[in-house]
């Protein structure tokens, strides 16, 4: 979509053969580099990769895992990593491009992310109840701040 309307684009994943295929599907317009959300430096490089571009004027701030389970089935290390990649990913992200964004003269963040939706078998989900609280928490801060505010 951004593509198509004239935008140039930084894409960034762990998956590097799909991630790899979709900017080579979109052209020139899109550069592809590999990004773990949970690291900061990943973030850096990803910034970096977009002032290269002539700055930065959003985040699609989308990475996530979803892996259900029961209270039983979930071990610390899932939900941990859960709260890594879902929460402190996205916390990441947007602590990372504001001063960009800032510099491009923005002057509010401009934030698109998703959202698993809920099913009856709530009691699967555990590991996703509890980061999608402060991931939710973040989006709305960031949506409604100023940027000179953040």
């Amino acid at each position: 979509m951004f593509v198509a309307e004239g935008a140039r684009v930084v894409l960034g994943d762990v998956l590097e053969p799909e991630g790899r295929q979709l900017a080579s599907d979109l052209g020139d317009a899109a550069t592809f580099l590999r990004q773990d959300v949970t690291q900061e430096g990943d973030w850096k490089t990803a910034v970096n990769a977009a002032e290269k571009l002539g700055g930065l004027h959003g985040l699609v701030n989308n990475a996530g895992i979803y892996q259900p389970g029961t209270l039983m089935e979930t071990d610390t290390e899932l939900f941990e990593r859960h709260t890594r990649v879902n929460q402190l990913g996205c916390f990441l992200g947007m602590r990372t491009v504001a001063p960009l964004m800032e510099r491009s003269g923005d002057k509010q963040t401009r934030l698109t992310g998703i959202a698993a939706g809920a099913s009856s078998d709530f009691h699967r989900h555990v590991p996703h109840v509890g980061e999608r609280a402060g991931m939710d928490a973040k989006m709305a801060l960031a949506i409604t701040l100023p940027l000179p505010a953040m």
